[in-house]
């Protein structure tokens, strides 16, 4: 049983201790979107438990680690993670903790928007049910005052014992304890091979329907190796353009265009360049964008690796609905990148209208700042084609992009940074409409703080002034921040308190020019 035959194992949510509505259910937690969770109800205490149940993909299956990631609120003030305290795992042959013949100890999780792993392994553990135990809660939400406990994603890894049929002793032992663990309320697969009849026989019949159970699994797995070491094969052979063809052929979430097979296909192809390289006398070939050229071939052909961006392959190198990449979306200016199999991969997809995925997005991020393309980047995001998230938005705000990134955090509802850009680009209006929704005069505080902090006294002054004329009831909020509420006690209209502080700001920026 090698590492590598471990795989997802959870099959549905099946019960949660509570769920704060329709929409943040235990069901949300298997489902990879970053917009998806599980949320308990709220509560006063922190000291709070829950719990959520999985049955796993086989009526026995070998636990090894559970991942789950707690959910961040990046459309809250903050962005504020609401994950649980500790949690233990229980599993078994039945939904009821009582009756789950397995408990881990106790582990201390991260308040944080990451993967966090809780192994089981090494220790052999096997069940049909999986229960995590959520204890405590760190964070109350504003909104209501009340705790929160949330998961974005779970997903528990392992071995359904029918993949495992052919280590006779092994399955064979956990199989018939399986059946001792098991009652007449539970496991119907059992029921209906061998009740508790535990003879070879029925044991062995039992085995072999857990084994044709799982057997499309191991026909796709089969499957992946077999493209695995055909892709190797082909980029070996220079025709690593008609690999990059069939991976962008496939659906933005399938196994080939995840970020671990698109970086062995870099490395592959980079490996292939490098032999290609010591095999090739450089005193006899002249490198031009994407060609090698043989000076000694009289017709002045190139070969399958070579080949242009615009030169299509052969029907034969690629599937039929492989693209043709006729314009490259990036242009390199450094000639060694020409040959960057990411490069003519993401024009692939440019060609074909695929969504980008969040690896891809990341990847045309860079490539698109690294070649000065940065507008092509910008066409794919109009046109709705690529993941936004916080760590997208991050690297174009590094790279001075400031106006990307603002609309990357806006469709990806990043608040804190939608703001905090904003104020840096005087989109004032954006900020006026947060402050509106919040109804929150402390919150309208922080803001105008945040603005002074980043841009000055002055700009912050007019920034106020603006906000009180579309929202007077904030008032109070703006004189007590610039510490002139006495100073402005007399002041009934509206534009004559707006005239005072444009006159008051103004004195205070001489004072500190003549200081």
């Amino acid at each position: 049983m090698a590492y590598s035959s471990h795989m997802q194992i959870i099959e549905s949510g099946i019960e949660s201790s509570t769920f704060d509505n329709e929409k943040q259910t235990i069901h949300s937690v298997l489902d990879e979107s970053p917009k998806s969770l599980w949320s308990s109800i709220g509560s006063k205490t922190a000291d709070v438990d829950e719990f959520l149940t999985f049955r796993l993909i086989q009526p026995a299956c070998i636990v090894t680690r559970i991942e789950l990631i707690p959910f961040k609120a990046f459309y809250q003030r903050g962005a504020p993670v609401y994950g649980p305290r500790e949690i233990s795992v229980s599993i078994g042959f039945h939904t009821s903790l009582k009756r789950m013949h397995y408990t881990s100890e106790r582990y201390q999780l991260e308040n944080e928007h990451k993967v966090q792993v809780i192994n089981i392994a090494p220790t052999l553990v096997v069940g049909e049910f999986v229960r995590l135990n959520l204890f405590g809660r760190f964070q109350k939400q504003s909104d209501d005052n009340l705790f929160y406990s949330t998961l974005q994603n779970v997903k528990c890894y392992g071995i359904p014992l029918g993949m495992c049929s052919s280590l006779r002793w092994i399955s064979r032992s956990l199989l018939r304890l399986a059946l001792l663990l098991t009652d007449e309320r539970h496991s119907e697969e059992y029921r209906r091979g061998a009740g508790h009849n535990r003879s070879n026989a029925a044991v062995e019949k039992v085995m072999q329907r857990l084994k044709t159970q799982i057997q499309p699994e191991l026909a796709y797995r089969a499957k992946m190796i077999f493209t695995r070491k055909q892709h190797a094969q082909k980029i070996m052979m220079g025709e690593w353009k008609s690999v990059a063809r069939e991976i962008a052929c496939h659906n933005w979430r399938h196994e080939l265009r995840s970020q671990k097979y698109l970086e062995w296909f870099k490395k592959t192809v980079q490996e292939y360049f490098n032999k290609r390289e010591q095999r090739t006398d450089a005193a006899s070939y002249t490198t031009v964008w994407g060609t090698t050229i043989n000076p000694s071939d009289s017709s002045g052909s190139s070969s399958s690796d070579h080949s242009d961006l615009d030169q299509p392959t052969s029907a034969t190198e690629a599937p039929a609905q492989s693209p043709h990449v006729t314009s490259p979306m990036f242009i390199l200016p450094d000639s060694g990148q020409a040959q960057n199999p990411m490069v003519f991969y993401l024009d692939c997809l440019h060609h074909l209208g695929s969504f980008l995925n969040a690896y891809e997005t990341m990847e045309m991020a860079r490539i698109s700042v690294e070649s000065k393309s940065v507008h092509r980047m910008s066409h794919a995001f109009f046109a709705n084609r690529f993941e936004c998230t916080e760590e997208l938005g991050d690297f174009f705000a590094s790279h001075q992009h400031t106006p990307i990134a603002l609309s990357i955090y806006s469709r990806a509802h990043i608040t804190d940074k939608i703001i905090e850009l904003s104020i840096q680009l005087l989109y004032f209006t954006t900020i006026f409409e947060y402050i509106r929704d919040s109804h929150d005069a402390n919150y309208c505080k922080q803001i105008i703080r945040r603005v002074r902090q980043k841009i000055g006294l002055v700009n912050a002054v007019q920034f106020s002034c603006q906000l009180l004329c579309l929202e007077p009831q904030f008032r109070n909020a703006v004189v007590e921040v610039f510490q002139v509420a006495s100073e402005t006690s007399h002041i009934v209209e509206l534009n004559d308190l707006v005239a005072w502080l444009g006159n008051w700001a103004m004195v205070k920026e001489m004072q500190v020019d003549d200081q």
